[in-house]
């Protein structure tokens, strides 16, 4: 699964857009194609498929700060970042590892959010 769907529902949200039905397209009777159904309800066929889902689906490893704006709505956001970063706290580095994970868009900071997730819900 798409790790960005990974965390978005991970941190609940259940409003990912995913394609729920595809049928056959027909103008003037005359099938040209697939419409396709989003889960929030919109027909859509040709590209506007796919710029549909891109456009309208977070993109967490894009941009790290949709991340933490989501871990800081837990309970336990500080524990995760203590464990992300503790290690650094007193070192001349800290400052430059927290700037790296904040404006990484391959999605590390994403990946160790799931990580933290899953490990706190299997406890």
């Amino acid at each position: 699964m798409d790790k960005n769907r990974v965390f978005h529902e991970l941190i609940g949200r259940t409003d990912w857009h995913k394609i729920v039905k595809q049928q056959p397209y027909e103008l003037d009777g005359v099938a040209v194609g697939s419409l396709f159904i989003c889960s929030c309800g919109l027909e859509l066929h040709g590209a506007a498929v796919s710029m549909h889902l891109v456009l309208s689906n977070p993109d967490y490893a894009a941009d790290p700060r949709l991340v933490l704006r989501e871990m800081m709505k837990r309970e336990d956001w500080e524990n995760f970042m203590a464990g992300l970063f503790g290690c650094f706290v007193f070192s001349t580095g800290a400052a430059m590892n927290l700037a790296t994970y904040m404006t990484d868009t391959t999605g590390r900071f994403r990946d160790a959010a799931i990580a933290f997730m899953k490990e706190k819900d299997h406890e």
